[in-house]
């Protein structure tokens, strides 16, 4: 009879915040969703989260899901590995500092063309 095996997520949160992996055993068998929610300490705000294949060392796709504040949820599928997904996080002041020069870039480009605001 075929068992099918579950690997191991492992957590690398960093020190700006947590995160949990859904299933909640840190474990999951391959060709299946994993949900990792990140959530950064107050300040802070997620910059990406990486997913490693601990076998290849290969970089695994993730997508995010959704983002909410401090709060964000990404899903990758599972190889037939353990994995170790990496959360990194950047000052949430210096986001809304970068979210601002690219609207002010955006604004003088579409004024450039003609466009409008």
């Amino acid at each position: 009879m075929f068992e099918r095996k579950a690997y191991a997520i492992h957590l690398n949160s960093g020190v700006q915040g947590t995160m949990n992996a859904i299933p909640r055993n840190n474990e999951a068998y391959s060709d299946t969703t994993v949900q990792i929610v990140v959530n950064a300490d107050e300040d802070y705000a997620v910059e990406s989260l990486t997913v490693k294949n601990d076998t290849t060392n290969g970089t695994i796709g993730t997508t995010l899901k959704s983002q909410d504040g401090q709060t964000s949820i990404y899903e990758f599928t599972m190889p037939a590995s353990t994995v170790t997904v990496t959360a990194t996080y950047t000052e949430a002041r210096m986001l809304a500092a970068s979210l601002y020069a690219f609207h002010e870039a955006e604004v003088a480009y579409r004024t450039a063309m003609g466009m409008g605001n």
